[in-house]
Order: structure tokens, then C-alpha cells, then sequence
């Protein structure tokens, strides 16, 4: 009798503490590890002039992959991403390509191999441009 009763209390005691909402405990945030995507930014922009530069360094890698994610942009547009990590007066082409037709989508590439000593960072500096519509308002997702 007294192992039935044990046992009854144990369920009663385990099923309680799964009926507590994770809310009331604490909120938690998970920090994105490998294979996950931390976005740095998101930018809407109009193709002014066919090209917008952006350099900001809350968009530098930290190494690995990385990918824009553009969407908006006019379907029949020709759209061109060129990357360059900067150092000082010099830079070296990490990416590029044109995409004929519908530019919205994925541009992913690899950002390995540009990391800086100094500060871990791959200074990188984005040329987006459209030339079928040149006043073309895009939105950009920047993720590392």
C-alpha cells in the first residue's frame, strides 16, 4: 500500500511540474550556434542610380558562410552582387554574380580565409545593382 501511495505522489509531484508554463520560470534566449543564421541586418533600399554600397561593420563576419536574402526586388530585373573584403587601401573579391530575370532569392558564399588577425573580422563591403530597372526598391537581409 505505501508503494502504491509513494508512486501515486511521485506522478502528482512530476505532472504538476510539467503543467508550469515555461513563462513563469524565466524567459530564455537561445544564442544561434553553428548551422544556425544570425541575421545583422535587414536594409530596404531603392537601386539609386543602379548601385548601392554599403560598408557598415555591424555587417562584417565573423568567418564561415554568409548570405544575403533578397526579396522585393522587380521580377524582370537583372540584379549583381559583388563582395570585397576590405583592408586598408586594399581589398580582395570574396563574391560575384548576375542574376538574369528574377534577382530575389539566396546569394550565399564562404567568408573563410578573410578574417583578419587584428579583430576576427571579415571587413566586407556590399555593391548591389540593378540594370533593367535601376530605381528598383529592394529589401536585403544580411546573415552570418
Amino acid at each position: 500500500m505505501k508503494k502504491v501511495f509513494r508512486l501515486g505522489i511521485s506522478v502528482l509531484v512530476l505532472s504538476m511540474g510539467l503543467l508550469i508554463p515555461s513563462t513563469a520560470i524565466g524567459n530564455t534566449i537561445e544564442p544561434l550556434g553553428a548551422g544556425e543564421w544570425d541575421i545583422l541586418g535587414t536594409r530596404s533600399m531603392t537601386l539609386g542610380n543602379g548601385t548601392v554600397t554599403i560598408y557598415d561593420s555591424s555587417l562584417w563576419s565573423g568567418g564561415g558562410d554568409y548570405r544575403l536574402v533578397i526579396s522585393d526586388a522587380d521580377p524582370s530585373n537583372v540584379i549583381s552582387v559583388i563582395v570585397t573584403e576590405m583592408d586598408g587601401d586594399s581589398s580582395s573579391l570574396v563574391y560575384g554574380v548576375t542574376r538574369n530575370g528574377n534577382g530575389n532569392g539566396e546569394y550565399r558564399f564562404s567568408t573563410r580565409g578573410f578574417t583578419d588577425f587584428s579583430n576576427g573580422k571579415a571587413e566586407l563591403k556590399f555593391k548591389i545593382s540593378g540594370s533593367l530597372q535601376p530605381f528598383d526598391n529592394i529589401t536585403v537581409s544580411f546573415q552570418d
